[in-house]
């Protein structure tokens, strides 16, 4: 062993000196101007791909951010769009005469007439904001033909436009005013933004830099495939490739005989006045404060007696007690609005009370959710962020999609200072339950994420050697508690770092999971489940730690997925 060890030291040493002999500085040379832990620019010897006919091969450098091959910069581009035109090119062929830079007015008459669109997002979007970005004058929807001038008639490369509208403050940014969440800051949940594109055709000869927390929808998908352990009963085996279909249960396969699936709705047929408006008709605040809870509650009333789709504008709508959903709603939000629970309603670990409660026991009839976050503020030991009551009236017609529940993590939590990693404050027991589909419920949910922070995600770590310094020590008891009787299905979800268990079947029947996740809380075992809760004290089947999840207890980790009598 120690023969071995002497040789690949060897190894490491002549290739440091193999490295610096060819003048590239070494990861850990002392005279590198490069920091280790920093994103390394491209060596000197890189050079561009053959016929790199749109300059954007890995090109000394300019492969970490995006290629301005007209404009030279964001800066020369958001210039020229304050002076009323573009730069564009891309109009020819690959091997055509006339790719050469044009000059393109923004007050062509055709240019807006491409900019025209009836589609309700264009017009409901725009009411929202995102309180903690940072300024006031902070952009949050963008259009990109009308804010940023892009070509959707498909005839030249747009990518200097879509690449401004991802990465500007906002359109005015002009002179090195601040820049969106990029490669300086790492990460965001405070900066989000809606990248509108009306109906057309885009051109794109270079890549498109995606920003954090940006809305983009693109279209394709892949077959079903799957690497990893699967479990038949207690038989385990490793698999890769594609997924045979097991049994499943009544009622979960549709009309085709194939797993029933429903796509989030887009109400493309809608127009604005198909909606009722959070902020405007229902008067209630998106900018974190207050406590919304009866404002909210009025208005979805309302919704439902007028039979329109209520829209909640991008922001944050605090509240101190129970938001009830009534059964039949259509819920719309923007870029995840977010409604936090705080306060003392929702303090009591001993006498759980639910955020928002979804229809109720007993109710049977239909329910629409999208785009939505669910969250909490401060000290909320008791709070069930959700809890699902409502049973379709037909296949799928109750259904949550692209929604989420965030525990801790972001700004307004309040954690990032109470809560520093390895610490055990009571004031950062944050939650008892995430979300709860009750025995008499069923429905469709689809990218439904369930996450306890365990980092502060508006934090950044660029320039720090220790990527573990946003981490923070935030409680939660339980991820996803499923009950229902069935059918349910649970596309593409997750469920993070809650104390006891991440998901569990609770006399469940007829439910599917495809692309579940789960993590274990960083923190653990210190301290080891169940602190700092009770198992077993108000929810069923809380694990106890003993016989087969012993393992669980003695490595101080929770149980990831626990299915207690539940079939098909």
């Amino acid at each position: 062993m120690a023969a071995v060890v002497l040789s690949l030291l060897t190894l490491l040493a002549a290739q440091r000196s193999l490295v610096q002999s060819v003048g590239i500085p070494y990861a850990r040379d002392v005279n590198s101007t490069y920091l280790p832990y920093n994103p390394r620019p491209a060596p000197a010897y890189m050079v561009d791909n053959q016929d790199n006919y749109y300059h954007v091969a890995p090109d000394k450098g300019k492969h970490n951010g995006p290629v301005w091959s007209y404009s030279g910069s964001l800066d020369g581009y958001l210039s020229n769009l304050q002076r009323g035109y573009v730069l564009r090119g891309g109009y020819g062929s690959y091997n055509g005469t006339s790719n050469g830079t044009r000059q393109t007015s923004l007050t062509f008459p055709a240019q807006k007439l491409q900019s025209s669109s009836d589609y309700w997002l264009s017009k409901l979007a725009q009411l929202g904001s995102q309180p903690l970005a940072g300024g006031k004058d902070y952009q949050f929807f963008r259009n990109v033909v009308d804010d940023f001038g892009a070509d959707n008639s498909g005839k030249s490369n747009t990518a200097e436009s879509l690449n401004a509208a991802s990465a500007s403050w906002n359109k005015d940014s002009v002179g090195g005013k601040q820049t969106r969440c990029g490669q300086q800051c790492g990460n965001t949940f405070s900066q989000g933004a809606i990248l509108f594109f009306p109906g057309g055709t885009y051109k794109i000869c270079s890549p498109v830099i995606q920003y954090y927390y940006t809305h983009t929808l693109l279209s394709g998908g892949v077959d079903l495939w799957a690497t990893g352990k699967r479990y038949n009963g207690d038989k385990e085996s490793a698999e890769t490739g594609t997924v045979k279909a097991p049994a499943r249960g009544k009622g979960l396969n549709g009309d085709d005989g194939k797993l029933y699936m429903r796509s989030r709705p887009q109400y493309e047929k809608k127009s604005p006045s198909d909606f009722l408006v959070a902020t405007t008709d229902g008067e209630c605040k998106n900018d974190a404060s207050g406590d919304q809870a009866s404002c909210i509650n009025d208005f979805l009333r309302s919704a439902v007696d007028k039979g329109k789709i209520a829209f909640f504008p991008a922001g944050i709508y605090a509240v101190g007690s129970t938001v009830h959903v009534p059964t039949n709603s259509v819920i719309q939000g923007s870029s995840w609005s977010q409604m936090m629970g705080s306060g003392f309603y929702f303090s009591d670990m001993t006498n759980p009370k639910v955020m928002v409660q979804v229809g109720n026991k007993g109710d049977i009839g239909t329910m629409e959710i999208t785009e939505m976050l669910f969250s909490v503020r401060g000290a909320t030991a008791g709070a069930i962020l959700m809890e699902w009551n409502v049973a379709a009236k037909s296949q799928g017609a109750a259904a949550l999609w692209d929604s989420h529940f965030r525990v801790g993590g972001a700004l307004a939590t309040h954690h990032l200072a109470t809560c520093p990693r390895f610490s055990n404050n009571a004031a950062c027991i944050a939650a008892s339950l995430l979300f709860r589909v009750t025995p008499q419920a069923n429905g469709y949910f689809e990218n439904v994420r369930a996450w306890v922070g365990d980092h502060d995600n508006d934090q950044t770590i660029v320039n720090q050697p220790d990527s573990s310094a946003t981490q923070i020590s935030v409680f939660a008891a339980r991820g996803m508690l499923i009950e229902s009787q069935g059918p349910s299905w649970f596309y593409g979800g997750g469920s993070e770092h809650s104390v006891l268990y991440n998901y569990l079947l609770s006399g469940a029947k007829s439910v599917f999971m495809g692309h579940i996740q789960t993590e274990s809380p960083y923190y653990q075992p210190n301290p080891r489940p169940p602190d700092p809760f009770r198992a077993g004290t108000r929810f069923p089947d809380d694990p106890d730690f003993s016989g087969c999840e012993l393992a669980a207890a003695v490595e101080g980790r929770p149980v990831q997925l626990r299915v207690g009598s539940a079939r098909d």
